[in-house]
């Protein structure tokens, strides 16, 4: 069955809009005042979905400025809710297959990895240089604004989708208005992240083609310790590639050298290769070549002789946010709630996060003196309200994961170079869930968390088939067919099969 044949299935309609419903954004209403609270139907939504995947309706959309730290703004695109959900079906269909083949190095916008990840990368790739790193920060000049649409859907048959049909329906669908020239993917869409990683990629590939992006570091030879140029000219005669480390989220890119020369070197590279493909515009405000600390999607890393720290970029701004919180409303006490979780869930493995809450709950002791709010004795929480009407506040409870460090969020090498032997080894439809859910699971047993086999694992649905079943990711798992085994003719009482049940209870 086709890929576009597979978009009117009612079990992928129906799962891409239970996704939508359940996503913040469909709160906000599109053009059309439709919003995840208004009473519509099933087959409803089923019908809409269908007439935007045939061409039958127009997708309309309205824009909102949200303001940047440079006074700037920046256009996020708003559709109307039909419009998302048939995006997202389609997003279901093509995300497997341009997903295995996207480059190892990027890391935005892409299921088990994120801004954790690659910060957990960098910090570690830091750490094991002997000195101050050298760094070539690249940034994009309103990338998403400037990518030809048509390009971008040509990089997707690149990357392995060749039915036309289903090409032709994200061109459609990516029509947000009657006013749009072909120019700009727009953010706020579901299709846009996809299709930028698809665009940039071979901006991935160039790198890997020309650069030394995953060997070890080697030591430089003691005859060009001294004169790095020479370093740099030997090189080339003996055709050698520079060792060093690229990293790549979304449009914001960073490239960690060991030399001046070696920095010189990558930046003149990557910029003549930019230039002549015309993928992009550089952004010279924001793209430079700096030596020691550097801030990266938030973060501000500094290594020390013995030591590394990752702080927050963004501290300052968040003070003064804390400040503006009053405590003397219900209200005003969720919106702090909800603002300080989100700033503990991004920053989580930064070193100063601590730091930071006890200026909070500094913050709400001196507030509890002259507000409603009202301390916990022997506790470290906070109240506001009486009777059935309460706030609780505990910001150190809030941060569960407090003794989180950057290591934990370490993507291994070693998977992420087996999962191309699943490419060998399966055939057929499974390859693609194979190949994601070896991702995801980090090349572990799901069940018993050993070393999965490449040639003898198994694909197992949480809730069988019989039990309707689907053939999703959040249903499977990946195991050992040992593991497989002993769940279907094993005794019940094994170590596995307890594990296997704790499993589905979570």
């Amino acid at each position: 069955m086709k890929l576009y044949e597979k978009c009117f299935l009612l079990e992928n309609i129906d799962k891409a809009i239970k996704v939508v419903l359940n996503s913040s954004g469909a709160k906000t209403p599109g053009p059309d005042g439709i919003s995840k609270y208004s009473s519509i139907s099933q087959e409803r939504y089923r019908k809409e979905v269908k007439l935007r995947l045939r061409g039958y309706k127009q997708v309309n959309s309205r824009t909102v400025e949200i303001p940047k730290e440079n006074g700037k703004t920046r256009t996020i695109t708003i559709i109307n809710l039909f419009d998302r959900i048939a995006q997202q079906v389609v997003l279901d269909q093509i995300s497997p297959i341009i997903e295995q083949n996207l480059s190892i190095h990027s890391y935005g916008f892409r299921k088990g990895i994120g801004t954790k990840t690659v910060i957990a990368k960098i910090a570690n790739t830091v750490k094991a240089l002997k000195e101050q790193p050298y760094t070539v920060e690249l940034d994009f000049k309103q990338c998403f604004d400037n990518i030809p649409l048509d390009k971008a859907i040509d990089s997707l048959r690149q990357l392995g989708i060749r039915d036309k049909m289903i090409l032709k329906v994200v061109k459609r669908l990516m029509y947000i208005s009657k006013e749009y020239n072909g120019i700009g993917i727009s953010q706020g869409t579901i299709l846009g992240p996809i299709l930028c990683n698809a665009y940039l990629t071979k901006l991935d590939r160039f790198m890997e083609q020309n650069l030394n992006l995953t060997e070890p570091y080697t030591h430089f030879r003691r005859d060009y310790q001294r004169h790095f140029s020479a370093w740099i000219e030997w090189l080339h005669h003996q055709n050698k590639k520079i060792n060093c480390r690229y990293y790549r989220y979304a449009d914001d890119t960073i490239i960690i050298c060991r030399c001046k020369e070696e920095q010189e070197e990558v930046a003149r590279l990557i910029k003549d290769y930019v230039k002549e493909q015309n993928i992009a515009t550089i952004n010279e405000d924001k793209s430079r070549l700096g030596y020691g600390p550097f801030k990266f999607l938030g973060y501000h890393i500094i290594k020390n002789q013995q030591s590394l720290w990752i702080k927050m970029d963004n501290e300052q701004k968040y003070n003064l946010e804390l400040k503006q919180f009053r405590f003397n409303s219900i209200q005003n006490c969720k919106d702090f709630v909800i603002w300080l979780r989100g700033i503990l869930q991004y920053y989580d493995i930064a070193n100063d996060i601590a730091y930071f809450l006890n200026k909070v709950d500094r913050r709400l002791y001196f507030r509890s003196k002259d507000s409603q709010i009202r301390k916990i004795e022997g506790h470290s929480k906070y109240i506001f309200g009486t009777g059935t009407k309460i706030t609780e506040i505990a910001p150190y409870e809030m941060r569960q994961t407090s003794r989180v460090s950057y290591k934990d969020y370490l993507v291994e090498s070693e998977w992420l170079s087996r999962r191309e032997e699943i490419k060998i080894t399966s055939l057929g439809e499974w390859t693609i869930f194979k190949w994601l859910l070896f991702t995801a699971q980090k090349g572990k047993d799901k069940i018993t968390g050993e070393k999965l086999d490449i040639k003898h694992m198994d694909i197992h649905h949480v809730n069988p088939r019989k039990k309707e079943g689907i053939n999703s990711l959040n249903n499977l798992i990946l195991i050992n067919e040992t593991t497989h085994n002993e769940l279907h003719y094993g005794k019940t009482d094994s170590p596995k099969y307890r594990r296997y049940r704790k499993l589905l209870l979570n």
